[in-house]
């Protein structure tokens, strides 16, 4: 039986940050416009979908304090100037973020493939 490359309809995608949401107090994490990028860019880099969606699950859930917490959970997450940069898909992409660490949120500035991100045109 032949298997089938599925991949997500913009559907399901919303279905799938829904069911995150109603998990819990776990979206509170995320700010409305870092949701839409998340979701837009799982959309345009589909083969990224369950690499950004294991950063999700791990971000909403994350108590961090310092760059040091971050590291615990993603060890090769680097500080650039006041954002934070996170691997994702083994180094395919760059997830590029602030994180607050006073109130405990993290708002997703760029998601870049690694071509785009070594251009540095995100950094102005």
């Amino acid at each position: 039986m032949a298997t089938k490359n599925l991949k997500p309809t913009t559907h399901d995608l919303n279905w799938a940050l829904v069911a995150e949401a109603i998990r819990g107090d776990t979206y509170d994490r995320l700010d409305a416009r870092a949701k839409d990028e998340l979701l837009r860019e799982t959309w345009k880099h589909t083969d990224a979908y369950v690499s950004l969606m294991n950063w999700y699950r791990i971000t909403k859930r994350a108590e961090w304090e310092s760059l040091a917490d971050v590291r615990r959970d993603f060890s090769h997450a680097d500080v650039v100037g006041r954002r934070t940069v996170f691997n994702i898909k083994g180094n395919k992409y760059r997830l590029i973020a602030r994180v607050n660490y006073r109130t405990q949120r993290v708002f997703i500035l760029r998601i870049l493939t690694h071509e785009e991100y070594a251009k540095g045109a995100w950094k102005a």
